[in-house]
């Protein structure tokens, strides 16, 4: 019976074996398939986009529906600035869910980023929620859920998920930071560990900073904050509410040239002193220099925000409007007009007010070219930069759902307009002569005016050329309702035209050889033959 037993058991196991070595040969790709994957993640990992986008592509054509691939596809893409299709593959990726080296969460984080990025924070918010507990185990996808549910104003998940997040790790700085900024009760909780041990062991140097700023009694905590991060510049900003008599020197210390603050320190020290002479000390102070002011516009504990201000007076601010940690607007003010600069991964462009909001000159730019449009006075229909009188009151900032006029309005309200083809070397100036007229020139690289066209109504009429180089006209090309209709020839520059071609029907060509101003030559064309008439 056991022989009979081990026989069948052989048998069932070699015909086990069998089928799944038919089911692996079945799918012969899945193998090369990993080696790319492989590959694709290794070069991802040391930042080589390019490598990694190549294999990863490469490895999708084996298997379309390969998760890390088409994940280090999309990230790869967004961050060599090809963002066509990075959606579709992240979205993919989870709905395959065919995972070796990710998972679904870093797929939704990396979604929810790039959804935060591009400023759809609603959806890069519901796109993260159901997962918020999941991420408490990853410091990094924490903080971006943090920022992203403050951005929508849901301060208590930001909290809740800090809170987690210190579950898992008890001191993790920036959800430490959040606790402090946003829940009373965790603050009282922190000082009495505090008080009761050493802060070296458990909590940040940022936070203890935090927990200070937000106390009335100037002299709380700081022998601890001494004896464990010596006597700096907070620790003197601290203290500084005990020293009244030399206030200005004092200030003088703790501010040298170059002057970068934080705007809640600022706050924090004009809100040590409670006598308003002091206070007024400071604010004359600080409006007498010059200093740049760090803003946290959001309150996601990110600076976005930095204004530079010179006796009081705000010069220009830059915004990172996206919260990728790099401006990508400068606002510079210099009486009028004021400037506004968006730095984008193709180029630049820049607007120009006067008598703000009326705009009055806007400059778009990219590696292959320049475009200028001097404008009628333009009123935008909405506010789009905020100035503060001076920076103890207000903080300046631009609204992230801008938009600005469209290429088509700005040509219907240009007076001039430049173009510069880096690659051909030219400049063309457009000029509106008056409601109905206009002119475009093209000048080359030694400024010699090489092309002319005239429009009406923005239709094209009459174009000039300057065939021969010379600097001067010699072909005029005419349009009728912006077909063409003749070419005509004044090789020696005089104002008479030797030769016309005509593309009107049933005629061809026209000479004046003399130049009295009368055809003496004519082609036709009449049934498919080609006639020549001469005077």
């Amino acid at each position: 019976m056991n022989k009979l037993f081990i026989f069948i058991f052989v048998i069932f196991s070699f015909i086990i074996s069998t089928l799944y070595s038919e089911t692996d040969n079945a799918d012969p790709d899945r193998f090369i398939t990993d080696i790319y994957v492989k590959n694709s993640y290794k070069q991802f990992k040391l930042g080589n986009f390019e490598e990694a986008l190549s294999l990863s592509n490469i490895a999708l054509s084996f298997s379309k529906d390969n998760s890390d691939a088409l994940y280090i596809r999309s990230v790869s893409n967004r961050n060599l600035g090809k963002i066509s299709a990075w959606k579709e593959d992240l979205a993919s990726a989870i709905i395959f869910n065919t995972w070796n080296y990710y998972n679904e969460i870093f797929a939704r984080a990396g979604l929810s980023q790039f959804m935060f990025l591009d400023g759809n924070l609603d959806e890069a918010y519901l796109n993260l929620r159901p997962f918020r507990n999941e991420l408490a185990n990853n410091t990094i996808f924490t903080e971006l859920f943090i920022r992203i549910s403050l951005s929508v104003g849901n301060v208590e998940d930001a909290i809740s998920i800090a809170e987690n997040r210190l579950g898992v790790d008890p001191y993790d700085n920036y959800s430490q930071l959040i606790m402090a900024m946003y829940d009373p009760e965790w603050i009282d909780k922190a000082e009495r560990i505090l008080v009761e041990g050493d802060p070296s062991n458990y909590f940040s140097k940022e936070v203890v900073q935090f927990i200070i700023n937000n106390r009335s009694d100037c002299k709380f905590l700081n022998d601890l904050y001494l004896n464990r991060w010596g006597a700096d510049r907070f620790y003197n900003i601290s203290n500084a509410c005990e020293k009244t008599v030399n206030l200005s020197e004092i200030l003088s210390e703790l501010y040298p040239d170059n002057i970068r603050v934080n705007f809640s320190e600022l706050t924090r020290i004009y809100n040590l002193f409670k006598n308003e002479n002091n206070r007024k000390k400071i604010i004359n102070w600080l409006s007498s220099i010059s200093l740049t002011v760090l803003y946290d516009t959001d309150g996601d504990g990110f600076i976005d925000t930095e204004a530079f201000y010179n006796k009081s007076n705000l010069k220009y601010f830059n915004y990172d409007s996206n919260h990728d940690n790099n401006f990508d607007y400068y606002v510079e003010l210099d009486k009028v007009p004021v400037n506004l600069e968006i730095i984008t991964k193709t180029g630049k462009e820049k607007y120009s007010y006067k008598d703000y909001p009326y705009l009055i000159n806007v400059v778009k730019s990219s590696d292959q070219a320049l475009v200028e449009y001097q404008l009628i006075p333009y009123n935008l229909s909405f506010e789009i930069i905020s100035i503060p009188i001076d920076f103890t009151r207000e903080i300046p900032y631009i609204l992230d759902n801008i938009s600005f006029p469209d290429n088509d309005i700005l040509t219907l309200s240009s007076t001039l307009k430049t173009i510069i083809n880096l690659e051909e070397n030219t400049i063309s100036n457009y000029s509106i002569i008056g409601l109905d007229e206009s002119v475009e020139k093209v000048i080359n690289a030694d400024g010699v005016k090489i092309l002319e066209r005239h429009y009406k109504n923005t239709i094209l009429i009459t174009v000039y050329k300057d065939f021969d180089g010379d600097g001067v006209f010699d072909t005029i090309y005419d349009y009728i309702d912006g077909i063409l209709k003749t070419v005509s020839f004044d090789e020696n520059n005089n104002g008479i035209s030797e030769y016309i071609e005509n593309y009107e029907p049933g005629l061809v060509s026209s000479w004046d050889f003399n130049e009295d101003g009368l055809i003496d030559s004519r082609e036709k064309y009449e049934n498919g033959i080609i006639y020549r008439e001469l005077s």
